[in-house]
């Protein structure tokens, strides 16, 4: 593998994304972090992790994370991801059983730079696996490739394909009219 088209993620049993590729939303039965990458420059990405709370460990966090758009090489060997074409169609949900209100669900879009990458095979599990590097040199998680083409949502507008203005294919489904601003 010495291209990034593929699915790599980083957890257990084959994380792969929170939305189980077109079922209603169900959650994984791990955590983890996921990455897919098409050869025409999209890209998608989920999370579904928990944050511990020492001071009371009933009140641990949940969060599930989603967002795609398009990602760049560029001639430094850095990589961005820019969710800006469909920012509309992030979400992060954060279920904290603690909180006066215990499930927040709210619009999310991160730009993310990361600094390099690498494509390896590690020896110990015989697998192919994408390194990141964050903006700041640090490791990332090492995400090991799951599906290769990647398996992901329509790489156009969901937003826009729940509303009913867009077809799953990219293509309008509108009818573009007058509006009459006198009612008969």
């Amino acid at each position: 593998m010495d291209e990034l088209t593929a699915k790599p993620s980083d957890g257990e049993s084959g994380f792969a994304d929170p939305f189980n590729f077109d079922r209603p939303f169900i959650y994984p039965a791990n955590t983890g972090i996921s990455y897919s990458f098409t050869d025409d420059g999209y890209f998608e990405e989920a999370q579904y992790r928990f944050n511990a709370n020492a001071s009371d460990p009933r009140c641990a966090t949940a969060v599930v994370m989603f967002q795609h758009g398009k990602y760049y090489f560029h001639s430094n060997g850095s990589l961005t991801l820019d969710p800006a074409p469909f920012a509309a169609d992030g979400r992060i949900q954060i279920q904290d059983p603690c909180a006066a209100t215990t499930e927040v669900l709210t619009y999310y879009n991160q730009f993310t730079l990361f600094n390099s990458w690498t494509i390896t095979i590690d020896a110990h599990h015989a697998a192919y696996y994408l390194q990141l590097y964050k903006f700041d040199g640090s490791l990332f998680n090492r995400l090991f490739l799951t599906v290769r083409p990647p398996t992901m949502l329509p790489t156009v507008s969901l937003d826009a394909i729940y509303n009913g203005s867009m077809n799953d294919d990219g293509t309008s489904n509108t009818v573009v009219g007058r509006r009459s601003l006198i009612q008969n």
